[in-house]
């Protein structure tokens, strides 16, 4: 990656966000539907970076970070 500090920020990211949701996995996860979404952002952003389109994969992976935040708020809510 260009400057080569990139990586390390996502790679930051995903520790923060494995440390977030690994409570939540195997509930959240036993959706079928929750499953689907996740897979559908996923899938976003990965098209996003093949067309090198680095702005659209921030705001795709951002969009991502975002309903799988309300996924676990509705989830642990449910659980309550």
């Amino acid at each position: 990656m260009p400057g080569g500090t990139h990586g390390f920020g996502l790679a930051r990211q995903q520790h923060r966000l494995d440390a977030q949701a690994h409570l939540y996995r195997s509930a959240l996860w036993s959706s079928q539907h929750n499953r689907e979404l996740a897979l559908r952002e996923h899938r976003t952003i990965l098209a996003a970076i093949d067309a090198g389109d680095a702005p659209a994969a921030q705001t795709a992976a951002a969009a991502h970070v975002a309903a799988l935040t309300v996924r676990m708020r509705r989830w642990a809510a449910a659980e309550g």
